[in-house]
């Protein structure tokens, strides 16, 4: 298109050249016509010579046009990070700015075929993408860096005694049980006590079959103790990502029943629950004593979430408020799930199922 206006500017050129060349000859008969004619060229030859020199730098210097193969990046196999491939000019700068303005821009360089390759695209962050040379740009794209894989955590899975995933001590066993799971081959696998601080109170490696065994303490039997006591399990391969979603609860059937005082439990149910927060399953939580309600505060990120990409997030955080209710003698709570922005995005109420709000 560009040699076309090219062309066509240099034709109307001429023709007012000819044009003035004709009224010169004929100036003894219209001198009028002649003046008309300088002026009307002069008017007209500027604007179309700066035509001619904008188009001849379009072709020369052309501005980034910006291709790429997919706007939903997805994290594949092991990978953590994604990758973005795309053609534009050859020899172009090509700037991925993180939407947020969060993390440090990503720059790549095109090949001299005009191919690009952008590596290390952080999970559940949106990019834009621009190309640049020549001191022009070509249009903004927006993409989207889903979740990483499965396949990139090491695995973990607890053996457990009944349907609520609880560890179950007989009254042979006193207060200890034997645990037992699968995981990677010779994963590190860590067991920490929430309610200890977190702190880390064994330490074990899996067989080169990924099963793995420990003896644990149970919650006690005493009047002061409480009924049932979770560990947080961690585990871990060099070439994987930590697996903190393990968790084990162990229940005592030796349990004698607390006798009712006065205690604030409230308190304790609520930094438990906080626990989770801190692991990375939501980014707050709170309970509200009155309304008897729990509200988990999810990511900015959710809001793309499709309902079966949230559901075993939200029933992971339903299966944790109702459990640590009951161990913490709390009154069943209603549960609300919302996003940063107060959106909320799901809700149960006591007696009822999960609901999605959106």
């Amino acid at each position: 298109m560009d040699y076309f206006w090219i062309i066509f500017n240099v034709l109307l050129i001429v023709a007012l050249i000819y044009w003035m060349f004709r009224s010169y000859k004929s100036k003894k008969y219209n001198k009028i016509l002649f003046v008309i004619s300088v002026i009307v060229s002069v008017i007209l030859i500027i604007p179309l010579l700066n035509g001619i020199v904008s188009n001849a730098d379009s072709i020369i210097h052309p501005t980034p046009f910006l291709k790429l193969r997919s706007k939903n990046v997805h994290i594949n196999g092991t990978h953590t990070k994604g990758v973005l491939y795309g053609e534009t000019l050859s020899n172009s700068k090509v700037i991925l700015k993180d939407a947020d303005g969060i993390d440090d821009n990503i720059i790549v360089k095109s090949n001299g075929n005009g191919t690009f390759k952008a590596t290390g695209l952080d999970d559940r962050t949106d990019y834009k993408v621009t190309a640049q040379k020549n001191g022009k740009k070509s249009d903004t794209l927006k993409i989207s860096v889903g979740d990483i894989p499965e396949s990139a955590y090491t695995k973990l899975h607890v053996n457990h005694s009944n349907s609520n995933n609880a560890l179950i001590i007989n009254n042979t066993d006193g207060n200890t049980i034997t645990a037992s799971g699968t995981s990677s081959p010779n994963a590190i696998i860590k067991f920490e006590n929430p309610d200890d601080n977190y702190r880390v109170i064994k330490k074990i490696t899996a067989n080169n079959n990924g099963k793995w065994t420990i003896k644990l303490n149970g919650p006690g039997t005493g009047e002061t103790d409480k009924k049932e006591i979770e560990y947080y399990i961690e585990a871990k391969i060099s070439n994987r990502l930590t697996n903190n979603d393990g968790a084990i609860f162990i229940e005592n059937t030796n349990h004698k029943n607390t006798p009712k005082k006065k205690i604030n439990k409230y308190d304790k149910y609520t930094k438990q629950l906080n626990g989770y927060v801190n692991r990375g399953n939501a980014t707050d939580v709170s309970y509200d004593q009155t309304g008897n309600t729990v509200t988990w505060t999810g990511f900015e990120a959710w809001e793309d979430y499709s309902h079966n990409d949230l559901e075993p997030l939200i029933t992971l955080l339903q299966a944790v408020t109702l459990r640590r209710a009951d161990a913490n003698n709390v009154e069943t709570p209603n549960i609300k799930i919302i996003l940063p922005n107060g959106q909320q995005i799901a809700h149960r109420d006591v007696g009822n199922e999960m609901k999605f709000d959106n």
